[in-house]
């Protein structure tokens, strides 16, 4: 994830959510290993270019925090859906932009996650 090529990371996010979505708890001791490092991405890859690689990352931790469940990702859960809510408040997202799709993915697979501590998102998720 380190690199600075764009698609290999790409492609590296693709297949960690790949793992992830696959081995479920049994991706437990590889969680910290990864979640900060996609949470950086979300921080600090802005731009166009990025947007693909955004919303990789977006897919990536909802599928590592499904697979891990609540006890695990919920302590990371509020840092992740504030960077979701920054990226869709901060910025005019162009109707074609990936990240539009990716995030009310994400948004549902950190809910289906999070369950009832998912309810002060929801006015984000689902405008009043």
């Amino acid at each position: 994830l380190s690199t600075n090529q764009r698609r290999v990371q790409e492609q590296a996010v693709t297949a960690v959510a790949s793992v992830a979505d696959v081995a479920e708890q049994d991706f437990v001791p590889f969680y910290d290993a990864f979640i900060p490092g996609l949470k950086e991405l979300l921080r600090n890859s802005g731009g166009k270019e990025y947007r693909m690689l955004r919303g990789k990352a977006m897919e990536c931790i909802s599928l590592i925090g499904v697979a891990v469940g609540k006890d695990k990702f919920g302590p990371d859960a509020k840092d992740v859906m504030e960077l979701l809510i920054k990226t869709q408040q901060g910025a005019e997202l162009d109707t074609d932009d990936p990240q539009v799709s990716f995030m009310l993915q994400a948004c549902a697979r950190i809910c289906k996650c999070l369950g009832e501590h998912f309810q002060p998102y929801l006015p984000f998720v689902i405008p009043p």
